[in-house]
């Protein structure tokens, strides 16, 4: 039997990558070591989909742990989501991002070549991206940018131009959402994006969200996609995959969409009947103020696209917000 492992399973992409893998057929194996998940999310997983995924809590950092699983089933593709993710983080501390991100990749890509593995699907990010006002495309410079959790993923992507393996960087946009049944979503609280935000301030926990500006006043854009959206561009990729020969090619994985964050705060307002009280202030280190991406090759090579509203977006975290959070409070 052929599995596909997909590491950081339990996290917020993984989760959601995980249940639309198991639903599509696939056998899967999820290696989390829980820094930023919860074992709770493995019987979501299980609710949803009528299916109980393999499961092994090691660091990726243990080698041999890992090196165990590869040896004792066989694995087709590895799904690569583990890593951290907080912007502001890596600013304050590099070194765990760069010991974290990129060893842990090593230590996998050396796994796959002892145990004949050769399909590897990276979650890259839109960071590794130079600044711009324009709309990024694949075919853009990349760089060395202005935060480390970037500088990791830039890392990665240039180690894995000299790997003779079948790979594909899939470069993640801004995904928020959570999956329709309300049983698995972005953690509140292990996250710094936008919708967290919103989400503790609607729920009371933060007294006012602060929203960043530059010197007009005008809040950061970005390019939001659903996380069930983000997920169903994994199994176009693994499609893709199986049976065209890979040399690290890049792939945005967004909707090509611009929205301001104070038209999403407007937005999460209608959709959910609320207000939300807010206030201007100045960027975070590390943030840029223009993201959005070119979704043209992702339709070329893999036939996807973004399908899911910004709208159901914003519901649908709510949803899930309420589910996990509301009696908690």
């Amino acid at each position: 039997m052929e599995y596909v492992l997909i590491t950081g399973g339990c996290g917020y992409i993984g989760s959601h990558i995980s249940v639309v893998l198991l639903q599509n057929n696939y056998n899967i194996i999820i290696i989390d070591n829980l820094c930023n998940s919860d074992i709770s999310t493995l019987e979501n997983i299980k609710e949803i989909t009528g299916k109980t995924p393999l499961f092994f809590n090691i660091n990726l950092l243990d080698i041999q742990s890992l090196n165990t699983i590869f040896k004792e089933y066989t694995i087709s593709t590895v799904i690569h989501t583990a890593g951290y993710k907080s912007v502001p983080e890596s600013v304050k501390n590099p070194i765990k991002y760069y010991e974290n991100n990129v060893i842990t990749t090593i230590n996998l890509i050396k796994c796959m070549n002892e145990n004949h593995c050769n399909k590897l699907i990276f979650s890259s990010s839109y960071c590794v991206y130079e600044t711009t006002d324009s709309d990024l495309n694949e075919y853009m410079p990349v760089s060395t940018g202005i935060n480390s959790y970037g500088n990791t993923k830039y890392l990665i992507e240039k180690m894995l131009d000299d790997i003779e393996l079948n790979i594909i960087c899939l470069r993640y946009f801004n995904p928020i959402g959570s999956h329709s049944s309300g049983l698995i979503g972005e953690p509140i609280n292990l996250s710094t994006g936008i919708m967290s935000f919103i989400i503790k301030t609607a729920l009371g926990i933060n007294d006012c969200l602060n929203i960043s500006t530059d010197i007009n006043g005008n809040s950061a854009t970005r390019d939001f996609l659903h996380v069930e959206d983000l997920a169903e561009a994994h199994i176009k990729t693994l499609e893709y995959i199986k049976i065209n020969p890979c040399k690290n090619i890049k792939i945005n994985i967004c909707s090509g969409k611009k929205t301001q964050i104070i038209d999403l705060l407007k937005i999460f307002e209608k959709v959910n009947n609320m207000e939300i009280f807010y206030k201007k202030g100045v960027c975070r280190p590390g943030d840029v103020h223009y993201i959005v991406g070119d979704p043209t090759k992702a339709f070329k090579l893999l036939g996807w696209r973004a399908k899911i509203k910004i709208e159901d977006m914003c519901k649908s975290s709510w949803n899930y917000a309420v589910n996990k959070y509301i009696n908690f409070i």
